[in-house]
């Protein structure tokens, strides 16, 4: 190793300024460059034939290598080698040296590691035989490149080739005392490489944008504006950058809005408030919609750079979404109507349902003229009966003062507005009475009326009443409301219809209740007799039949029966049974053989009520016996003076179902304290299909019960049942009790 300096003493070089040896440097092009010129001046420095750097930033995501060398030929010898090398190639072993510290290598064609990284390029199929030869014998310092941000900046190696005068102490010690130097002329050519790339990515995003951008720095100059900016606004941008941007924004951007004052008043809002973000929009002189973005620039350290502004045109976003505003408001007017429509077709159902449900005219009349009120708040209602006389009287009003009496809501046919509507059978309708003179009101429906509308109620020969709705306002009766009243006329004239019917039907049914029913039954010294009878949902009379009389001293006949069928039909039938069998007992004791006389007379006589079940029981008093026949009835509940109870079973066919199998006698011990209980099967089919009262909880219900008085045993099953179903009762129910006691 040679002391002497080749081309540098080591005191004109540990001398320098530490900004004397770059000084003066142009950054090149690329990273590259600058790492090429940067070689340059370390060989020309150091007066060697190679210099050899390789630079990363950071993250290691950005790698740059240069050297220098003595001569084209060297170049092209050393350079295929060197682009090759994979990028910790140059480190060549240096990252356990401490920061500016250089080794010196006598021989690089003899150091195992640049031996070892020329047989790396070798197996990758690079020929390395002139590198070799290069190598052979050529000195060299290296040095590892370190900066407190990037402690793995880089290496420098510094190469002599034999012939030349040998690298030694001297050259190693100006290299490390120039360390800091390199290391941060390396990183400046990393950081201006970073802007390079940076400036070039903004440029190319900035030019390729549709978005106007326009940079405004600290001191008020405008930095940065792109063509977008320019073409938004139908300005020249070429030479806009480092003008006042307070001057161009009013003489050349603010005239280019529709309204300029307004654009004005935003700037001067803006001036003096560098940390205020702000979003608006703007319309052009020709009809552009611009979406401006203004919000302060800063850098990572938060340290402001200026302001800047982003122009986006949003025309063809803004129509449509103005279209879409428009279309929403006509959609959302359109279910508003809808939806008043729905809930105006579901009152007037419920108000259908409501007068559909009332079983008399009374009634119907209340339900009117309430829904009435209910759909047409703020009136006053009055229902009028047509008389066939010609009397109009009013028979219900809502909205009127309490206690006004109806009976002086009355006219005649072909006067007022009621009886001229009951005459010609036609809606009158009045928008102001102060207009139609030729309106003649009572003086109850002139008080503070405005506008009436009346419309006739009819059946099918006659007219039945009619519904007249008054008003203080003026016009208050539009075309809704005229349908609306409409609609609830054309209901309410058939609940009336159904209310009259049921009458006529209810009549008939009280008649045959009273020929029909079994009257009380009779008083018999040995026996507690009680029935009970309900027919099914409030009808007055139904299907099922019992009876209790004395065929013969002695003897005592319970009945208890179910026609097929409800209401009037069925009720017919249970007479033609009852009124029968009663006559058949005159001349026969035996329950078998009056069941089978029975079903053969009763057989072809049934229509459509097919088929009866009944249950037929002779208590003999001196022989303390039940004998007894069930032709398909419910097996009836007995309960001995023990306590002990258990149901009669063994049932024959029902009624109407003729065949050749006779009906059977049985016969049951009946003794002082026994208790004969026999219900038809509206009691045991209470309830829904999946949970019914059925003959468990009858027998139940009857055994808990025994102790009470033969009415109140009646009473209570009925109410067990009741309780069970949770609702009316859905079919007919009949109820026979009879007690055995001390005769």
């Amino acid at each position: 190793m040679n002391d002497e300096p080749t081309g540098v003493s080591v005191e004109e070089t540990t001398a320098s300024s530490p900004f004397e040896l770059f000084a003066g440097l142009d950054p090149g092009a690329s990273l590259e460059g600058s790492l090429r010129a940067i070689a340059e001046r370390l060989r020309e420095t150091f007066d060697v034939d190679i210099v050899v750097i390789r630079a990363q930033d950071e993250d290691g995501r950005r790698v740059g290598r240069g050297f220098s060398t003595d001569g084209p030929d060297l170049a092209r010898t050393l350079g295929k080698v060197l682009a090759a090398f994979r990028p910790g190639t140059a480190d060549l072993g240096l990252t356990g040296l401490h920061g500016g510290s250089a080794v010196v290598w006598p021989d690089l064609g003899r150091t195992p590691a640049v031996l070892a990284r020329l047989g790396e390029l070798e197996s990758r199929g690079i020929d390395t035989t002139a590198a070799r030869e290069a190598m052979r014998g050529a000195g060299c310092i290296a040095m590892p490149l370190r900066t407190a941000a990037n402690p793995a900046l880089g290496a420098v190696g510094m190469i002599n080739l034999a012939g030349r005068p040998p690298i030694g102490r001297r050259e190693r010690a100006a290299a490390e005392a120039l360390a800091p130097q390199i290391s941060l002329a390396v990183q400046n050519a990393l950081l201006h490489d970073r802007h390079d790339r940076t400036r070039q990515v903004m440029e190319a995003l900035l030019a390729t944008t549709q978005n106007g951008v326009l940079v405004i720095d600290n001191d008020g100059l405008i930095g940065l504006v792109n063509r977008a900016y320019g073409d938004l606004l139908g300005i020249p941008v070429e030479h806009l950058t480092g003008r006042p941007a307070a001057e161009v924004l009013h003489d050349l951007v603010r005239p280019r809005f529709a309204d300029p004052e307004m654009y004005e008043r935003i700037a001067v809002r803006l001036e003096g408030r560098p940390n205020v973000t702000l979003r608006d929009q703007l319309e052009t002189i020709d009809g552009r919609i611009l979406e401006r973005f203004s919000a302060p620039a800063r850098d990572a350290e938060g340290r402001l750079l200026g302001r800047v502004v982003i122009l986006s045109d949003i025309t063809v976003r803004h129509r449509a979404l103005m279209d879409a505003r428009s279309l929403a408001r006509e959609n959302a007017e359109l279910l508003q109507r809808e939806e008043e429509r729905a809930l105006e077709e579901l009152t007037i159902a419920r108000a259908a349902h409501m007068l559909a449900s009332a079983l008399t005219r009374a009634d119907v009349h209340d339900h009117l003229v309430e829904q009435v009120m209910t759909l047409v708040p703020e009136a006053r209602v009055v229902l009028f009966d047509v008389r066939r006389r010609g009397d109009i009287i009013g028979v219900a009003a809502r909205g009127f003062p309490e206690g006004t009496d109806l009976s002086r809501l009355r006219t005649r046919r072909g006067t007022g507005i009621a009886g001229r509507v009951a005459e010609s059978r036609r809606i009158l309708i009045c928008h102001d009475v102060h207009q139609e003179p030729q309106i003649a009101l009572t003086p109850m429906e002139a008080m503070d009326t405005r506008s009436v509308v009346a419309i006739p109620l009819e059946l099918v020969d006659r007219a039945y009443g009619v519904l007249a709705v008054y008003s203080s306002t003026p016009n208050a009766f539009d075309e809704r409301i005229m349908r609306i009243l409409s609609e609830l006329g054309q209901h309410a004239e058939g609940a009336i219809q159904n209310a009259l019917l049921f009458e006529h039907e209810r009549r008939i049914a009280e008649g045959l209740q009273d020929a029909l029913l079994a009257e009380e039954p009779p008083i018999i010294p040995g026996l507690e007799i009680a029935t009970l009878y309900r027919a099914a949902g409030g009808a007055m009379v139904g299907g099922d039949v019992h009876d209790v009389w004395q065929p013969a001293p002695g003897k005592v006949a319970v009945l208890v029966g179910d026609v097929a069928g409800k209401g009037i039909p069925a009720a017919g039938t249970t007479g033609m049974v009852r009124f029968m069998l009663e006559g058949l007992a005159v001349h026969e004791h035996d329950p078998a053989k009056l069941i089978d006389q029975l079903s053969h007379m009763i057989a072809g006589r049934l229509g459509d009520a097919a088929f009866v079940t009944a249950f037929l029981g002779i208590v003999d008093l001196e022989a303390d016996e039940l004998r007894w026949t069930n032709a398909g009835h419910p097996p009836p509940v007995v309960v001995r003076a023990d306590g002990s109870s258990h149901t009669l079973e063994a049932p024959d066919p029902p009624l109407g179902f003729l065949s050749d199998a006779p009906y059977h006698s049985h016969r049951e011990p009946f003794g002082a304290g026994s208790l004969l209980v026999v219900t038809t099967d509206g009691i045991t089919e209470a309830g829904p299909p999946e949970d019914q009262f059925g003959e468990e909880r009858f027998g139940q219900t009857v055994r808990r019960l025994t102790a009470l008085p033969v009415h109140d045993i009646a009473n209570g099953v009925y109410d067990a049942a009741r309780r069970h179903a949770d609702s009316p009762m859905h079919d007919d129910v009949a109820l026979a009790v009879v007690r055995r006691v001390a005769g």
